[in-house]
């Protein structure tokens, strides 16, 4: 059987601790990015960007930790790529708009996964209610990184969903999986 194996929707600031102000999702992001490429049984890594640059970034994280290993750019104008590998980690919550790129080539073609970091902002509250309305599926998943968060997450979805069904008399379709994955216990530099 295959290993599985994710594409990295990478944008460096939001897997580097490197920047002029240091926020917890630069920190968790970082964290992820180094335990990803050291952990994960594969021999090929995928990177889902859209400038050279932002290639060239991941590809330096890549040699730091796994050199030899191979890496290959998926260009973000090109989301069908996506099929080759069948998931595409995305460093937040918002996955409204890769899920809407998918939907123009074929849903189930891979999976999203996104990843909470806080909830409390109306943009991050508004992509929680779009699990609801937006073409994600069964298969996709939005990582809690708390039991509190992930309850938080299913009261929102719940409120979304009454709310169809009050307005629409419709039920809600089936959302995401929530997996509880806590995050790491600090930065250690390698």
């Amino acid at each position: 059987m295959p290993s599985a194996n994710a594409a990295i929707d990478y944008y460096p600031a939001a897997f580097s601790t490197g920047g002029e102000r240091l926020m917890g999702r630069e920190a968790a992001g970082e964290g992820f990015l180094r335990a990803f490429l050291r952990h994960a049984d594969t021999d090929e890594f995928y990177c889902f960007t859209g400038q050279q640059a932002e290639f060239d970034h991941f590809c330096s994280a890549v040699r730091l930790l796994r050199p030899g290993v191979g890496v290959r750019w998926l260009a973000r104008g090109e989301p069908a790529s996506l099929a080759a590998v069948g998931c595409l980690f995305h460093p937040d919550p918002i996955l409204r708009g890769r899920a809407w790129e998918r939907r123009h080539h074929d849903e189930t073609a891979y999976s999203l996964c996104g990843v909470t970091h806080t909830i409390c902002t109306a943009a991050v509250m508004d992509a929680v209610g779009g699990l609801v309305t937006d073409p994600l599926h069964p298969w996709d998943a939005l990582i809690c990184t708390s039991s509190a968060v992930k309850s938080s997450v299913q009261r929102l979805l719940g409120n979304w969903s009454d709310y169809l069904g009050q307005r629409l008399g419709a039920k809600a379709p089936a959302t995401v999986e929530l997996p509880v994955i806590p995050l790491g216990g600090g930065l250690r530099r390698v």
